[in-house]
């Protein structure tokens, strides 16, 4: 497959999941007279039901080609852990969001706040000490506009709906955040390639917090007991 083929498979996938969250909020805008736990309970079991099958379905191709792997001791510990901390978060930023539904929040209105975690996540990123380029302030400029624009208009006031909102928004940067410090637990393995001339070899990747192509060693996950040489 091409890179351009590549790329728009991407693309119609990224815009059809956007499609499904977006659409969520609808539901959970008229379905939300259940509770906001009941609410995210049932979103929850119905997300498990379509889930369980497909692992199901995977762990049995891979079985199937030979690729299939049985997981440790440590590592089934560690996703468990993991996903008790990845979980915890996730409780607070749905449930946020269905009681700022609750509360009188639009869908649309949510939906917007709720996408504001794309800037918290790099801002979330200084205090470890990560730079951001001018494009995360000029992005963090136009949505106090657009989150003024929509939530206080002609009413002159942020109502407590907008704040549970935005306080989802920041507990969903905060799940981002925890989910990309767990993956650091997992084995890595980086490849100093060097040719006949002793030069060594990158790969370019565009980095959107830096606004701008980076230069890296390749990389990529190591399993727990492989031999770094051959992978």
């Amino acid at each position: 497959m091409t890179d351009s083929k590549s790329q728009l498979k991407g693309t119609l996938i990224l815009l059809t999941a956007a499609l499904i969250w977006g659409s969520a909020f609808v539901a959970q805008e008229v379905g939300g007279g259940v509770g906001a736990f009941a609410m995210q309970g049932i979103r929850c079991l119905v997300g498990a039901a379509f889930l369980v099958p497909v692992t199901i379905v995977v762990d049995a191709l891979k079985k199937k080609n030979g690729t299939y792997r049985k997981m440790t001791t440590d590592e089934v510990f560690d996703l468990v852990k993991y996903g008790i901390v990845c979980g915890a978060v996730m409780f607070i930023a749905t449930n946020l969001q269905q009681l700022g539904i609750n509360g009188g929040a639009e869908a649309g209105k949510a939906g917007f706040i709720t996408a504001m975690y794309i800037l918290f996540v790099p801002m979330i990123g200084i205090f470890q000490g990560k730079k951001s380029g001018w494009r995360l302030w000029v992005s963090v400029a136009a949505a106090i506009v657009g989150l003024y624009l929509l939530c206080v208009g002609d009413i002159g006031r942020i109502e407590q709906s907008d704040i549970l909102v935005l306080a989802c928004a920041v507990a969903f940067a905060a799940h981002i955040t925890v989910i990309d410090m767990s993956v650091e637990h997992v084995d890595g393995v980086a490849v100093l390639a060097l040719d006949d001339q002793n030069r060594v070899l990158t790969v370019t990747q565009f980095r959107y917090v830096f606004g701008k192509a980076m230069l890296e060693l390749p990389a990529g996950k190591l399993e727990k007991g492989e031999d770094p040489a051959p992978a």
